[in-house]
């Protein structure tokens, strides 16, 4: 079983407690690719142009069901778009946490623990983060 690099919520590579890179387990490892296709914008990732959410393209658009509508179907098509993730082991909720700022909570089934976090895209300056929830 292959373990990927360890990556923090900043993007900062860690090393373990045994002065290694640290790797990541298989919910963490799920986590950490949704969330950089997450933030993503499509065509940027050389490797894979068609990886990302392209979710900065919400900027401007008003906090609301419909927005959130948007950003739910962008989320989903990029963690489906190529096999990731399956349809039916996915689950995104969205909704306003401020005037300028809507959260997606992800919830995906994997074969281990369940993974869920929290998207939040500010739209007025395109900043996206996340947080796991579990």
């Amino acid at each position: 079983m292959n373990k990927d690099v360890y990556i923090t919520e900043t993007g900062e590579i860690e090393l373990g407690p045994d002065g290694d890179l640290r790797t990541v387990e298989y919910s963490d490892d799920v986590a950490q690719s949704a969330f950089f296709r997450c933030k993503t914008v499509e065509g940027d990732f050389v490797l894979q142009p068609l990886c990302g959410a392209s979710l900065e393209s919400l900027i401007g658009e008003v906090n609301d069901e419909t927005t959130g509508g948007l950003m739910a179907s962008m989320i989903e098509d990029a963690l489906i778009h190529d096999g990731f993730l399956d349809e039916g082991d996915l689950e995104i909720t969205t909704f306003p946490i401020s005037p300028t700022v809507i959260m997606a909570v992800v919830n995906i089934k994997t074969d281990g623990e369940p993974v869920q976090y929290a998207i939040n895209l500010d739209l007025r300056e395109g900043l996206v983060t996340q947080s796991r929830v579990v």
